[in-house]
């Protein structure tokens, strides 16, 4: 992006939306959020919507030249209810279309960045997976072809990015922030056979990218991910970062489709993928490496617990 340019982010108040505008301010940039809570929208920065409801603030994106949109609930929040798969897809789908609607109105857009999922694919390949190949077929695959074919419509107003973000690595939110107490209990364990991909990516580096394929006003679909790994080797690294033992025994399959139901698909399953089309456009992970992206977690906590004596 260039100096000085507007960006608005949908979904701007969450773990990674909080951390864009934060960073865009950094560089200089204007930045816009829209909310659903009426009290923000005190401060200009927050401008009110409601998808659910199909209202957004009339003239939004008039002067708005970057529409980064990060909407959508987590996948792995709640068990996948009827009920929940409808608020998946609402939650993703509704925003992109008022959005798009919206955008028709305005003559400045310039470029639509949209989140999406690295779980598009076929999952357990044997072979790395990228950006030109087919979805998959299952639950997971089917909601993020849907998402994506909504963000595409907005190839009729300006270029359009996917960013087919895997899971995120964050001490301030997110599976890792639920996964390392258990860690730190001693309990934690490979998942099924443990030997499913798991793909991921440090928030730094997810915040970073959608910054470079903006600035570098790319277009298409880009994995941003870290180096895939098996889930054993996360949770071996995972174990060593807190300074436990991983448990030898995996837990079973079973087990997990007995307390998770279809979401425990996500978990047994992963995605064999690399982010080397992120790469050949010119832009460089600070944590390639599963090592690096858990030891940098680490140093947080241990500062946490200095400043806490």
């Amino acid at each position: 992006m260039e100096e000085n340019k507007h960006v608005l982010i949908a979904g701007g108040t969450g773990l990674i939306g909080s951390k864009l505008k934060t960073t865009l301010e950094s560089a200089g940039y204007q930045v816009s959020i829209l909310t659903r809570n009426k009290k923000l929208t005190e401060n200009p920065v927050y401008r009110l919507w409601n998808p659910a409801e199909n209202f957004i603030e009339e003239g939004v994106l008039n002067d708005v030249d970057v529409l980064i949109n990060l909407c959508g609930s987590g996948i792995a929040d709640k068990p996948w209810t009827k009920a929940r798969k409808t608020e998946l897809h609402d939650s993703r789908i509704l925003p992109t279309l008022l959005l798009l609607e919206t955008a028709k109105k305005s003559k400045n857009l310039k470029h639509y960045l949209s989140a999406s999922g690295i779980n598009c694919y076929p999952v357990n390949t044997s072979q790395p997976v990228q950006e030109q190949d087919s979805y998959g077929t299952d639950y997971l695959s089917t909601l993020v072809k849907e998402w994506e074919m909504a963000a595409l419509k907005f190839e009729e107003i300006c270029p359009v990015t996917l960013l087919r973000i895997s899971a995120v690595l964050s001490d301030n939110g997110g599976a890792l922030t639920k996964m390392k107490p258990l860690f730190r209990w001693g309990l934690g364990a490979p998942l099924g056979t443990g030997k499913q991909p798991f793909t991921w990516v440090h928030e730094d580096d997810l915040v970073a990218a959608i910054l470079h394929l903006s600035v570098q006003k790319e277009s298409g679909a880009f994995n941003i991910c870290g180096e895939t790994v098996s889930n054993r080797h996360f949770s071996k690294v995972l174990a060593q970062s807190v300074k436990r033992w991983m448990l030898p025994i995996p837990v079973p399959g079973f087990m997990m489709k007995l307390m998770l139901g279809e979401m425990s698909e996500m978990l047994l399953n992963g995605v064999n993928t690399n982010a080397d089309k992120l790469k050949k456009s010119g832009f460089t992970f600070q944590y390639p490496t599963i090592e690096s992206a858990l030891g940098s977690n680490e140093i947080s906590d241990s500062k946490r617990q200095q400043r806490k004596k």
